[in-house]
């Protein structure tokens, strides 16, 4: 068992977090190798042997028998993988319209392609973020809901047998419960499950666009409950629950960023 996370010696490390790691069950793991900000960068895979990583190989994007626009390669990140470790999720960004959508595809590691890829979740708007459920059968991502001011994005839910899209968390009631006659801007992102998949984590930067606004919180499906966990007045990002139902989050205190855990 090994915990995967990236360091970086800026304030800013929280940027190049666990969040663009994760396992298959193959002891593999996919990564992106630059941050989501439009930059050329490519899905990666390692293969893990204790700690070390032994080889290093980028997912073949390349043939357009594969993937569609072909414009997409070098331009994909924030990925995830089911359970089975057959199916692949990331975030892409389209050049055309210079908007991120959501892909799929069966994920080959023999070949290290990715194939019968499929734009599964595509707007004019911005979505990324994609992180499976524990079984598998549905993922949720950050959502734009509005370009324009104030700026809205909420949380999703596809479910991949029916092929459809709910919201899972709308960001325009939840930002003016948190401030009231205020809200300029309400941006809920990085959503990851509870291994109860009755449960979201997820960061919330909410009444105005400072990035020392993130906030950790857990959404409760069955009650349609959410319970702040962090309140600081810096950063907290990045929620990845373990299989014991523990957070891990990232937390910054002005000079570093260190991974916290939550137990509640």
């Amino acid at each position: 068992r090994f915990l995967v996370f990236v360091s970086d010696k800026t304030i800013m490390a929280s940027i190049l977090s666990i969040f663009f790691l994760t396992y298959t069950t193959t002891q593999t793991a996919a990564y992106y190798s630059v941050y989501l900000q439009g930059y050329p960068g490519n899905l990666m895979l390692i293969e893990l042997s204790d700690v070390t990583a032994t080889t290093v190989s980028p997912l073949d994007l390349s043939n357009a028998a594969n993937i569609t626009p072909s414009s997409l390669a070098g331009k994909c990140g924030n990925p995830d993988v089911s359970p089975d470790g057959r199916t692949i999720v990331f975030g892409a960004i389209n050049t055309a319209t210079d908007s991120w959508d959501i892909y799929m595809g069966d994920l080959n590691l023999q070949s290290g392609s990715i194939d019968n890829l499929a734009n599964i979740v595509e707007t004019s708007l911005r979505e990324e973020d994609p992180r499976f459920n524990y079984d598998g059968t549905a993922f949720v991502y950050k959502a734009g809901a509005s370009w324009t001011n104030p700026v809205y994005y909420d949380i999703n839910l596809y479910d991949i047998a029916s092929d459809t899209i709910s919201t899972l968390i709308e960001c325009q009631p939840f930002c003016d419960e948190q401030c009231p006659n205020s809200c300029n801007h309400c941006e809920l992102w990085g959503p990851v499950f509870h291994p109860c998949g009755a449960k979201v984590a997820f960061t919330a930067r909410v009444c105005n666009s400072a990035v020392s606004d993130d906030e950790i919180y857990i959404y409760d499906m069955a009650s349609d409950a959410t319970t702040r966990i962090t309140d600081n007045s810096l950063p907290d990002m990045y929620s990845h629950f373990l299989r014991d139902g523990n957070l891990l989050y990232s937390h910054n205190d002005g000079s570093r960023d260190d991974l916290y855990l939550y137990n509640g």
